[in-house]
């Protein structure tokens, strides 16, 4: 029977907005002092090379060890040598929730079946999210927390080639409404192809820190729309083994992202997410969700985004014990930071 001692949803510190200059291309840009073309210059980057989607010096491309500043920008993987601390969603696609422990989106909707088992690195979340909808808890293995809640979760994440990443979710703490140590989870994350399309394989492993066993599989796809925008999305299933049963849980997360400035992007996420607990019994819901952050770079291969964002946990649901299909009373803030440091 499948156990959801905490719905973890969160928000951690506060959005900043001071920071340093990008830094812009002199090369290749004469005569075009005026701003659009400055931001058009600093926003080209070279992803249709090799796998490894380098990106141009423009980008900001060696200030984190190799990561690019703008965040639309950014490739599926980790660059070699660079260590990510997440006291934040990394993104807003498959590294947005947690494994079954701290996630944003469906968790809050389908937490006692699975949802979602390859978070990886969401990090982050000191969050809190009001009177989030029950499915009817007295069923076996169902049930959605109530109440205000707010967890505290703290992950990472280290590129050990620029095609393979590692990570996973190492503080998961519940603070309200009643304290604990949730799951910790481990994942790993392998770039297939780059350029303008990347995609990857990802598999992940609960670690049953509170409740139960779990792993997952996934393909996390990004679609590099142009040099300041980019579509994040994939295909993630996974399993839960609680005692003597099974929960299984698929998920089509979407992330649209945009930077408007080299050190400012903005965006949206949404997905279908099904879970189905052992007695067949399913919900679907649709998670809706804003974004926001800053990028500062800080030198010394140093790079610090600084992000919130909010989002309804299940917009829309459907299924068994769904209740309202149109739910805007589960919502949760996230406030936090994402830290890449280059070692190499």
């Amino acid at each position: 029977m499948i156990r959801n001692r905490y719905s973890w949803i969160a928000a951690l510190l506060t959005v900043g907005m001071a920071g340093t200059a990008f830094a812009q291309d002199e090369a290749g840009t004469e005569g075009s002092a005026e701003g659009s073309a400055e931001f058009s210059a600093d926003m080209s980057a070279d992803t249709s090379g090799d796998a490894s989607g380098d990106m141009d010096a423009d980008m900001g491309g060696d200030v984190g060890g190799g990561q690019a500043v703008a965040y639309a920008a950014r490739g599926i993987t980790l660059p070699e040598g660079t260590l990510r601390v997440d006291f934040a969603p990394a993104d807003r696609a498959m590294l947005n929730r947690g494994v079954f422990m701290a996630g944003s989106g469906a968790l809050a909707a389908a937490a006692a079946v699975i949802n979602n088992v390859l978070g990886g690195g969401l990090g982050g979340l000191l969050g809190a999210a009001i009177d989030l909808p029950t499915a009817n808890p007295a069923s076996p293995g169902f049930s959605i927390g109530d109440g205000d809640m707010v967890a505290l979760s703290i992950g990472g994440a280290y590129g050990i080639t620029d095609d393979f990443e590692v990570g996973g979710i190492l503080l998961p703490l519940a603070l309200n409404p009643s304290s604990g140590f949730g799951d910790m989870s481990v994942y790993g994350r392998y770039r297939l192809s780059g350029g303008n399309t990347e995609v990857g394989l990802q598999a992940a492993i609960q670690i049953p820190t509170n409740t139960d066993f779990g792993i997952g599989v996934g393909l996390p796809v990004r679609f590099h729309l142009s040099e300041s925008m980019m579509l994040n999305t994939g295909v993630e299933a996974g399993i839960i083994f609680a005692t003597g049963d099974a929960g299984i849980g698929l998920n089509l997360p979407l992330e649209f992202a945009v930077n408007v400035m080299p050190n400012v992007f903005l965006g949206a996420f949404t997905g279908v997410n099904t879970a189905l607990n052992p007695n067949a019994l399913k919900l679907i819901s649709l998670p809706l969700g804003v974004f926001g952050g800053y990028s500062l770079d800080l030198g010394n291969k140093m790079l610090l985004d600084l992000s919130g964002q909010f989002a309804f946990q299940n917009f829309l649901q459907f299924g068994d014990y769904a209740g309202d299909t149109v739910v805007t009373d589960g919502w949760a803030i996230t406030l936090g930071a994402t830290f890449h440091y280059g070692l190499m």
